[in-house]
């Protein structure tokens, strides 16, 4: 049999059952509510997570960025060493060549002078020779202008001894 104690009355029983009832229910809304907090951590730590990675994005631009400014300004660094070490030479080339220019002048200018002096000095064994030649036939000339001359004296006289004989 039932012991007395234990009897409940219908109004309990319904309470009990309700009690019971509302214990499974409100484990639901609790495991629910466990649920949406977890739920909710997680998505914090997801934006978390998230707004981290778009931190380190930002650094890692920044750093790149950074990267390519340095990478930009050793270039630029580089390019104007390049283009004055080539200024350099090309100075250096264009004094070169402006010694061996003036030194081919020179060697041109002593060439020039040396044929100069050497046609002025043949002009002057040319102008000599045609002096010395021309004095010699001067002289032949004179010679046989005298010597015809003798003779016509000669004859003269012999023409003016005879007719006065």
């Amino acid at each position: 049999m039932v012991d007395p104690e234990k009897r409940v009355s219908p109004n309990e029983a319904d309470e009990e059952e309700t009690g019971q009832k509302t214990k499974k229910v409100s484990q639901k809304p609790k495991q629910a509510i466990e649920s949406l907090a977890e739920i909710q951590q997680r998505a914090m730590a997801a934006y978390a997570a998230y707004a981290e990675a778009e931190r380190q994005v930002q650094q890692a631009y920044k750093e790149q960025e950074q990267q390519i400014e340095r990478v930009y300004e050793d270039t630029k660094q580089q390019a104007a060493k390049v283009c004055e070490e080539s200024i350099v030479q090309s100075l250096k080339i264009r004094d070169e060549a402006k010694q061996q220019a003036a030194k081919a002048c020179e060697e041109s200018m002593a060439q020039a002078l040396k044929v100069r002096q050497e046609a002025e000095q043949q002009a002057s064994k040319v102008c000599e020779e045609s002096i010395a030649q021309t004095l010699k036939i001067r002289e032949e000339t004179e010679q046989q202008a005298w010597e015809t001359h003798s003779e016509a004296i000669e004859r003269t006289w012999q023409v003016f001894t005879k007719s006065t004989k």
